[in-house]
């Protein structure tokens, strides 16, 4: 009797077991599915920590007033297609600007002036007040052209309030994901990263399983009236055609836990003929890297220290240069190998001395130990804060962009035109 008696409790035990062991089994796959849905706020700070510069802008007021200038390499020119005249023109190019602006006029000014061998032969206003905005073209038309009927200083403000609108739709649609992929959708594994054991979770859809939560998205999306009156009613014209069938396209977007910290992000995209993968390492190391079949083919190292941030960048695990932002300095200097012997230089500098920004960006190879210049593009600048002098504007005469007449129009446009054969040395009657 007391061995029969053992043998229910016996089933009891196995059937209890199997009820806790199925809901712990449960429950791990559910905390995977929110663990890799939960990772995408999380990639978007880490992205904005490590790739932005604390840059405190309460200036109201300022007036910018600058040179820019560009150069081509003239024997990039050709005299059977009349390149040659069109690069010289260039290369004999002023453009002059100045900015003026006033937030608390709400007012913006912007002049731009571009001059041919010395002489002028385009000069533009942009003229911004409150909710209003012109053009006047000098030499071509001589009235104001309203172009537009928006307030942008209204429109800087409000987009302050966009980052609400934004994660308000980002919470709608994340938790439209938690109700719409299933397990299957999730593959979990254990791997090793520089020797540690990690946990790989990832989130794997082909093109039609893709399509399918894109559609559930929408659908859901258009369920929220809020959504819609930041959205629009385009929203619920929205359609995915599940048509596709096919399922060799995957889109893989994987996560790396070392304990419950996630140190390494992945987006990779595979089809018949592409294996692309993107990835960011958020652990000691901070960097961006792309992979073309398995084999890293670009690299960037981050460090963002002091407010600067250092990019150090590789291509096939060579070093090819660097890029440096902080506040208004941009250096970037890249040498790559093009694989025929030339290695291309990219070099981007801009320097701030006493408020005087030197912008300069230049490509040119090396072949045989010679340099060869390609293009050379010179911005001088120089910002005054708090100053704010416009001149004396007259948009009393102004015509609406929709008003203008056919033949007002053609003039325009011939004159502009003319502009352009100027540069390329043809007389053309218009």
């Amino acid at each position: 009797m007391k061995k029969r008696g053992i043998i229910p409790i016996i089933i009891l035990i196995i059937a209890v077991g199997a009820l806790i062991s199925g809901g712990v089994l449960a429950y791990q796959a559910n905390a995977n599915k929110e663990r890799i849905l939960s990772s995408f706020n999380e990639l978007s700070k880490s992205l904005v920590k490590n790739l932005s510069i604390n840059y405190e802008n309460n200036i109201n007021k300022q007036t910018v007033t600058g040179q820019a200038k560009i150069y081509f390499n003239p024997l990039l020119g050709n005299s059977d297609d009349s390149s040659n005249i069109l690069i010289n023109n260039l290369n004999n190019t002023l453009i002059n600007y100045e900015y003026i602006m006033d937030q608390n006029l709400k007012k913006i000014f912007l002049n731009s002036s571009i001059l041919l061998n010395t002489q002028e032969i385009l000069n533009v206003n942009f003229y911004q007040e409150n909710d209003l905005t012109y053009m006047f073209l000098k030499n071509i038309f001589d009235k104001y052209i309203m172009i537009e009927n928006k307030d942008i200083f209204n429109y800087l403000e409000e987009s302050k309030n966009n980052v609400d609108d934004i994660s308000y739709i980002y919470n709608k649609i994340i938790k439209s994901l938690t109700n719409n992929i299933t397990n299957d959708d999730i593959n979990v594994n254990n791997t090793t990263i520089d020797k540690k054991e990690v946990k790989k979770i990832s989130l794997v859809l082909d093109e039609k399983r893709f399509r399918e939560l894109s559609n559930e998205i929408v659908k859901d999306l258009n369920k929220d009236k809020k959504v819609i009156e930041i959205l629009g009613e385009e929203i619920t014209k929205l359609e995915n055609n599940l048509t596709t069938n096919n399922n060799s396209n995957k889109i893989d977007y994987s996560i790396y836990l070392l304990k419950d910290n996630i140190i390494r992000y992945e987006l990779g995209y595979k089809n018949e003929s592409d294996d692309i993968t993107i990835i960011f390492n958020d652990s000691n190391e901070k960097s961006i890297s792309l992979k073309s079949k398995g084999k890293e083919v670009l690299k960037g190292i981050i460090t963002n220290k002091n407010n600067i941030i250092n990019i150090d960048i590789t291509s096939n695990n060579k070093n090819i240069g660097n890029l440096t932002i902080a506040n208004n300095k941009v250096n970037l200097n890249l040498q790559i190998d093009d694989g025929y012997n030339n290695i291309i230089l990219i070099k981007l500098n801009s320097n701030d001395n006493n408020n005087t920004v030197t912008t300069e960006f230049s490509i040119g190879t090396v072949t045989n130990n010679t340099n060869v210049d390609i293009l050379k593009i010179t911005d001088v600048k120089n910002i005054k804060n708090n100053i704010a002098n416009f001149p004396n504007i007259d948009t009393s005469n102004s015509i609406n962009l929709n008003k203008l007449t056919e033949e007002q129009i053609n003039t325009i446009e011939n004159s502009l035109m003319g502009i352009l054969y100027k540069y390329l040395d043809v007389n053309v009657n218009i």
